[in-house]
């Protein structure tokens, strides 16, 4: 990582959502939400399916249905509402602290989510419980034709900060996943990588994170830019 990003001041926070903020991009809860629902379905499901969804977590749902279980664009399509009509009926929670970190947060940065769900579903989650107020700006798969782990998905966020005066350096951005890291990396925007998701510190210390960058959850993220004289 640049030293000159190191040194430079962070005034925005942009968070992925699933797995960051929500409770629900583990294998146990996701995963296995994942697998009843295509069993519902009379799909066939890999014996491999575990590892398959660690391959690809963090592409979009339907592209990550399509991949994992062999299924037509139509058929994956039909799967996801199933998948996110259910998501909404049983919200999963928030990660333990992350409504705390938000409200201590807000009052030195600017946040922002940028996730690869649809709008109506994760702003359901979102009002659900009453998160909203936190956030500058929320990108769902409708605001933009890219989606992560393509860089440009970053680019709508970057653009509408840029009117603050903010450049990439001036950025942080929180995910969970390997893709996450990806399309941060790809707008040279720093990353902080939280294990609450499907993916642990030794996964992301093989892609080459620095182990200051990883951390347990959200609720450690006070802390660290506090230690890094970055508050």
């Amino acid at each position: 990582m640049k030293s000159d990003k190191r040194n430079s001041r962070i005034d925005s926070v942009i968070f992925d959502f699933d797995g960051v903020i929500n409770d629900s991009a583990t294998i146990e809860r996701a995963g296995n939400r994942i697998i009843e629902i295509v069993r519902k379905n009379n799909i066939f499901v890999p014996d491999n399916i575990l590892e398959i969804f660690r391959k690809h977590w963090g592409i979009r749902g339907t592209d990550l249905l399509v991949i994992s279980f062999n299924i037509s664009k139509e058929r994956a399509e039909e799967i996801y509402r199933q998948w996110e009509k259910e998501d909404v009926q049983n919200p999963y929670p928030l990660i333990e602290k992350s409504e705390e970190v938000l409200n201590r947060l807000k009052k030195g940065y600017l946040l922002s989510i940028l996730t690869n769900r649809n709008r109506e579903n994760v702003m359901a989650v979102i009002n659900y419980y009453n998160i909203k107020r936190f956030f500058w700006t929320i990108q769902t798969l409708q605001d933009c034709p890219f989606v992560k782990p393509d860089p440009r998905a970053l680019d709508f966020i970057l653009a509408e900060l840029r009117k603050f005066g903010l450049l990439p350096e001036n950025h942080l951005f929180i995910g969970d996943t390997p893709k996450d890291w990806e399309c941060a990396s790809g707008r040279n925007v720093e990353f902080i990588a939280v294990t609450t998701g499907m993916f642990k510190e030794k996964d992301f210390l093989k892609l080459g994170l620095d182990k200051s960058h990883v951390l347990k959850s959200i609720a450690d993220l006070p802390k660290w830019l506090k230690k890094h004289g970055r508050a």
